[in-house]
């Protein structure tokens, strides 16, 4: 599909372009950002990757919404051109729906904070609502789709740089087998301080139950090192 002039972007908008294999699906997502209560103007509308690519090259935007891949192309192909855009154009939000990517794609992409993580089971009131909260600036994981980052090293590993300093530190030391006792003696801070940032650290690895939490700890995984 062609895209629209680049010329007709209205002034103070954010300016977006959109990825789908069905043109019904691209008309709908159009429809829904142009009447956000942000300005969004939809520059481009593209139903493969690949051209989508070149055109963003020639004239960026602000908003990518995209699905996996384009018509031709797989899912691994898609996701990488994807991510070779984010490299190219770090100023790029991309909006992603995510559904059926694997639980490895799945964290790579959620380590990367221009990627917002969508679900398109969610209701379309739900996904207008992220797409208002990805127009103001915001980065949105849908809760399903949170829900299936899995517990193991070589995915975790992908979300572990956005723990702090000191959630590691404790993190590493309860895989280490030490108490949340030992640990404050030993880094100076309260029972009650360690035990938050155990808590934070494990949300942000989304492990939330006590038998993944059980599991993490107890199977050891070295998070340092692929």
């Amino acid at each position: 599909m062609a895209g629209l002039s680049a010329e007709r972007c209205c002034a103070g908008a954010l300016s977006a372009a959109i990825i789908d294999s069905s043109s019904m699906t691209l008309h709908g997502i159009a429809t829904l950002l142009q009447n956000l209560p942000v300005p969004v103007n939809v520059v481009w509308q593209e139903r493969q990757t690949a051209i989508m690519a070149v055109r963003l090259q020639q004239q960026p935007v602000d908003l990518l919404i995209s699905e996996r891949s384009g018509v031709g192309e797989s899912d691994k192909e898609g996701i990488t051109m994807l991510l070779n855009l984010a490299a190219q154009l770090p100023a790029l939000r991309i909006g992603l729906f995510s559904d059926k990517l694997s639980q490895v794609q799945l964290c790579q992409l959620h380590g990367m904070t221009q990627f917002s993580l969508f679900s398109r089971k969610a209701s379309l009131i739900a996904i207008r609502e992220q797409l208002i909260a990805i127009a103001l600036g915001e980065r949105v994981i849908s809760p399903c789709i949170a829900s299936k980052l899995p517990v193991n090293a070589r995915a975790l590993r992908y979300l572990w740089g956005e723990l702090t300093a000191r959630e590691k530190t404790v993190l590493r030391a309860l895989i280490a087998g030490e108490s949340i006792k030992a640990i404050a003696e030993a880094q100076q801070m309260s029972i009650k301080t360690v035990s938050s940032h155990k808590y934070n650290g494990l949300r942000k690895l989304y492990i939330d139950s006590k038998f993944e939490r059980a599991r993490f700890i107890s199977e050891g995984i070295d998070l340092d090192h692929n």
